[in-house]
């Protein structure tokens, strides 16, 4: 994870944009409209288009942290042992003042993260799928 754009990473919303995927050929350089303005496909800007080429590298590259780092059985031995760390912290300080978190909320927000963690393992499945398997 990039460190300043941690409060990003999991969202669905994405501050920069682009309506296609940048390792996406497109046949001409024509500025489209996207939600932040015009833009132009990867094929057109020479740095962006210099990584796409590289796609069977991409594929092993995201297979590797598929199997390794981001693997359902790290990951989730990470969030267990991470969210035993602090749970007893989140109802002790809820209990001291209501004011913080609740552990309820606490919960289900570890249940969401879990959630889209999975959800987000299925984008890179289909992703490698569709450049064909590394």
């Amino acid at each position: 994870m990039v460190p300043w754009d941690v409060d990003l990473t999991f969202k669905d919303f994405f501050v920069t944009n682009l309506p296609v995927p940048w390792n996406e050929e497109s046949p001409d350089c024509v500025s489209r409209g996207g939600t932040l303005g015009f833009y132009r496909t990867a094929r057109c800007e020479r740095l962006v288009y210099g990584w796409s080429t590289f796609r069977d590298d991409y594929a092993k590259a995201l297979q590797r942290f598929l199997d390794g780092p981001y693997s359902d059985a790290n990951v989730t031995a990470l969030l267990d042992k991470w969210s035993a760390q602090i749970e007893a912290v989140v109802e002790e300080a809820h209990a001291h003042n209501s004011e913080h978190l609740s552990p309820q909320l606490w919960r289900s927000s570890i249940a969401s993260l879990r959630e889209t963690v999975e959800h987000r393992r299925y984008i890179m499945e289909d992703l490698i799928s569709a450049m064909g398997s590394p």
